[in-house]
């Protein structure tokens, strides 16, 4: 038997957690039904089948993290694990966020400081003031940091998918088997 890669283990669990949603999301619709009617499924079996996919999918998701953990990966001039780059790409697109998300404000403007009353009594006239804004980080900074980010991010997410399709993953026995 040929040994699975990284990559069609991962194709593999996305179709187990798929089958799971479908297998739970049929026997909550066949846990009660008219007692003059069948349920299309039987509830029991149904869920005996989510405990079978369940079982598989851990085994097969612990199976990708072994693989993760011990096969190592040459990127930004070092070797690191599979598990160590995937967690740099995570807070990679983390810090790509949190630059993005940044509220630049540089130079003067005009802002209300609430109500002054006019002589009339029922008309009030806003009172504003100048406040000037600087920052620790100006908008052409802030783009060259991120298109290095995402340049950083796709050399670790390129190192990744090539271990992924050749590594090779390691089948875990299931529980109770020899």
């Amino acid at each position: 038997m040929q040994k699975q890669t990284i990559s069609q283990s991962l194709r593999a669990i996305k179709r187990l957690k798929g089958q799971m949603a479908e297998l739970s999301l049929r026997a909550s619709e066949n846990v009660s039904h008219e007692a003059s009617k069948q349920p299309h499924f039987a509830f029991v079996d149904t869920r005996t089948k989510v405990d079978e996919v369940r079982e598989q999918l851990i085994l097969l998701e612990s199976s990708v993290a072994i693989a993760n953990a011990t096969t190592t990966i040459h990127v930004e001039e070092r070797s690191m694990t599979i598990a160590e780059a995937i967690r740099r790409l995570q807070e990679t697109k983390s810090e790509i966020s949190w630059l993005a998300g940044l509220h630049l404000k540089e130079g003067t403007e005009r802002v209300s400081d609430g109500y002054d009353w006019d002589e009339d009594p029922r008309r009030r006239t806003p009172k504003m003031r100048e406040v000037t804004h600087v920052t620790a980080l100006h908008e052409p900074e802030r783009v060259a940091q991120i298109d290095a980010l995402k340049e950083r991010f796709e050399r670790i997410n390129d190192a990744i998918e090539a271990a992924n399709h050749t590594t090779p993953v390691r089948s875990l026995k299931e529980p109770g088997t020899a």
